[in-house]
């Protein structure tokens, strides 16, 4: 009952952060209008990059490798703090001299962006307080969404001061949490110096990790950099909403395969092909019923929020719901190819996929704009989960015969 509970709690604090964090779009998106907020998803399309370099695979490997060095909990953690704050600061740093003629507002957003990967995820999960972390990271956006709603509507002003707000006070929520997870922990600094140039092995050996994250985050985020080199920034703010939108569907099909990560993970004796094809469906179904909410809610924000400006919000939603639908499927085919597959595999596969994104997204988006950017997500995602299938059906199908 108490892990039902704890589970329960976790996942309406993690929807509540997701809303909170649309919502916060949204008023951006009025605020600033779509030329200006095609800027901003810009800023984050590359912030979303610099996570995966921040978080260096930490999320996938770090849980293991405090189980694997219980007695220097305090040394992993804080040598993975300074090499992922060390990382943001220089990636904000060229960021600042790449943008340096343009508003220093778009480097704010890419600062508060990237910052997303400094919460210690992995702590938490070694910790088993995932939902004490979901929970602070709830009603950090609880607090931010009131933040920008004060500074758009009631102050008329949302600039570079309100951004830097946000980015203290999610400062504070990370700094807090990793207070809270570690306090039982620290023995003193007699050592740390000379003990954090082991802890940073942890780096060296997620390289492949981090280059197939890299190559499947082009699928999305490097394909709207595509769209933002070709077309106009209301281009761009529509796309923008609209992956906002995918988001926050995307999240409830994680969510719902996180109950079968400990029995794939742990390889249940009842995993076998006739449970991948059942889990596929039990995620389809609810995935297309999503789909269409999305399309519903797109065309209400299009046409009674943010108006003739973000004209055909809804149409890409409706381009997008064919990859909604498979994505759910999808997680689950994942989780058993990374729980039963050597690593090199996934990064070749990943590999192939950018390759056929990054020819589809040059010869479609440049005349079809967004709706060449769904298809292109359709087609690069849809190959990486077919052949994925067909390894994972081949390793529980064929080994069982």
């Amino acid at each position: 009952m108490i892990l039902k509970r704890k589970y329960a709690l976790s996942l309406f604090s993690v929807y509540v952060a997701a809303l909170c964090s649309f919502l916060a779009n949204i008023i951006f998106a009025k605020f600033y209008g779509a030329s200006f907020y095609g800027v901003i998803v810009t800023s984050i399309a590359l912030a979303s990059f610099a996570q995966i370099l921040i978080n260096w695979g930490a999320d996938k490997k770090f849980t293991k490798e405090l189980f694997d060095n219980k007695d220097r909990i305090f040394v992993y953690a804080f040598a993975a703090n300074i090499y992922r704050v060390s990382i943001l600061f220089f990636l904000s740093f060229f960021f600042y001299l790449y943008n340096k003629d343009k508003d220093g507002l778009v480097v704010a957003f890419f600062v508060w962006y990237g910052m997303n990967a400094l919460y210690p995820r992995g702590l938490a999960d070694y910790k088993d307080e995932i939902h004490v972390q979901n929970i602070y990271y709830g009603l950090e956006k609880i607090i931010s969404l009131i933040i920008v709603s004060m500074a758009c509507f009631y102050f008329d002003v949302a600039g570079v001061v309100t951004l830097l707000v946000l980015v203290f006070l999610r400062a504070f929520f990370i700094f807090g949490q990793n207070f809270l997870f570690l306090r039982t922990d620290f023995k003193g600094f007699s050592g740390v110096v000379l003990s954090i140039k082991d802890a940073f092995k942890i780096f060296d050996r997620n390289v492949s990790i981090v280059v197939a994250m890299l190559f499947n985050a082009f699928l999305i985020y490097g394909s709207m950099l595509i769209v933002k080199e070709s077309h106009d920034s209301q281009v761009m703010a529509v796309l923008g909403i609209a992956v906002q939108l995918c988001v926050v569907v995307q999240l409830f099909q994680s969510q719902v395969v996180r109950f079968f990560n400990r029995e794939i993970f742990l390889g249940a004796k009842d995993i076998d092909l006739t449970y991948i094809n059942k889990k596929i469906i039990f995620l389809g179904f609810p995935s297309f019923i999503l789909s269409l909410i999305t399309v519903a809610g797109a065309y209400f924000i299009e046409g009674y929020v943010l108006g003739e400006e973000y004209a055909g919000l809804g149409l890409v939603a409706v381009s997008l719901t064919p990859w909604i639908v498979i994505l759910g499927g999808g997680l689950v085919v994942s989780q058993l190819f990374i729980a039963n597959i050597p690593n090199k595999y996934y990064a070749g596969i990943a590999l192939l996929s950018f390759t056929v994104s990054i020819i589809l997204s040059l010869l479609l988006i440049p005349k079809y704009g967004a709706f060449g950017f769904s298809f292109q997500l359709l087609m690069s995602h849809g190959l990486s989960m077919s052949i994925q299938y067909y390894m994972v059906r081949k390793r529980f199908f064929y080994e069982a015969v």
